[in-house]
């Protein structure tokens, strides 16, 4: 049987009062690749920082490894949309990819073994003749690989992506998951995406996430023939426990969301 990587039950959270989340049930096992999917404000960058610890839920359990979220960091890498940084702080690619090392190593001089290693992520997602360039100077897709690079510098083991590909055009945001297809093989991953169209291509997880949440494996999903839609074709959520897949100037098809948690 495999081993649960993340597990939320029963989970709720609230911005004051407007709720975010509500009575959540999860479960995304050891080698899963799942991709949640979802409107804006559904809630699904507020599940992603649940999972890192960066929020407390008001009700329900969360456990990464099996342990409290937060107290196993160096075992998950994080993919932001972007990083917030001021553009005028002159900080080169490889010391943001060294970023990654904070939780293991902290603040200070790095090791010339720890700057070759960074050097080594950036070959893998293409820029390895960037490291010394400056941060700023890179394009959004540049600096989301490094951001990529980032993550993996830690070898993680569960690896979280909030809407990687969010700056990038459809051809360099298809190569970007094929990209971590290949570089992630052996992870848990676990994604938030807006094109659900790319998105599945590599994942045998699906989550519609709309404050509440439903999953199931993407071989359950044949209505629709996700797999196959392309151009603008989008997956508007419900929470009436079904994705509705619309293709432009054709009928669409109903993909019934199957598993823990209800509609969404």
């Amino acid at each position: 049987m495999s081993t649960p990587v993340l597990e939320f039950e029963d989970v709720s959270f609230s911005y004051g009062p407007t709720p975010a989340l509500r009575d959540v049930n999860m479960t995304l096992c050891e080698h899963d690749y799942m991709a949640i999917v979802g409107p804006n404000g559904g809630g699904k960058s507020t599940l992603l920082k649940l999972a890192l610890g960066v929020l407390k839920p008001d009700e329900g359990t969360i456990r990464v490894f099996g342990r409290r979220p937060g107290g196993v960091m160096p075992r998950v890498g994080y993919v932001p949309q972007h990083l917030n940084f001021d553009t005028r702080y002159p900080i080169t690619v490889d010391h943001v990819v060294l970023m990654g090392l904070l939780d293991q190593h902290g603040v200070g001089v790095y090791r010339r073994g720890l700057k070759k290693r960074a050097g080594e992520m950036l070959a893998r997602v293409g820029l390895g003749h960037a490291a010394g360039r400056l941060f700023r100077e890179l394009s959004g897709g540049e600096r989301q690989r490094v951001l990529l690079a980032r993550a993996l510098i830690g070898d993680p083991e569960l690896l979280l992506l909030d809407e990687p590909t969010a700056n990038m055009d459809r051809v360099h945001e298809a190569r970007m998951y094929e990209m971590l297809a290949d570089l992630c093989n052996g992870l848990t991953i676990c994604v938030v995406s807006h094109n659900v169209n790319i998105v599945t291509r590599h994942a045998s997880m699906l989550a519609c996430v709309n404050r509440s949440c439903s999953m199931h494996p993407l071989e359950d999903v044949s209505d629709g023939h996700i797999h196959e839609i392309v151009g603008s074709a989008f997956l508007r959520i419900h929470h009436d426990s079904e994705c509705d897949v619309f293709e432009p100037h054709q009928h669409h098809h109903h993909v019934h969301a199957r598993g823990n948690g209800g509609g969404s």
